[in-house]
């Protein structure tokens, strides 16, 4: 983009709805890490940057996390549940991403 063409830049018709967001910034992204709560059957995560209706994306870093079945069953101002098997394991870590839904 030239000096010129800034100039004639227009948010609103020259960004796609995405960037209009970044702008704005309402794609807020919050990260960390968590482990599995043994021998029950869900997990909550405290996270302040977390609201109803947001994208939570997690990925294991662990053995047994990886071969873990898992969902997020809830998302809450401040917090998510993840919902999981029941077991005993207590090395069952994520880090997870959540974005603005």
């Amino acid at each position: 983009m030239t000096i010129s063409s800034l100039a004639k830049f227009n948010p609103s018709v020259d960004l796609d709805e995405t960037e209009r967001n970044l702008l704005r910034n309402e794609i807020h992204v919050s990260r960390g890490t968590m482990t599995i709560t043994a021998n029950q059957g869900t997990t909550t995560v405290s996270d302040a940057g977390v609201r109803a209706g947001d994208i939570v994306q997690l990925s294991p870093t662990s053995a047994s996390a990886s071969t873990e079945s898992w969902w997020i069953s809830a998302t809450a101002t401040g917090s998510f549940t993840v919902t999981h098997a029941n077991s005993a394991a207590t090395d069952r870590t994520f880090t997870y991403s959540v974005l603005r839904g």
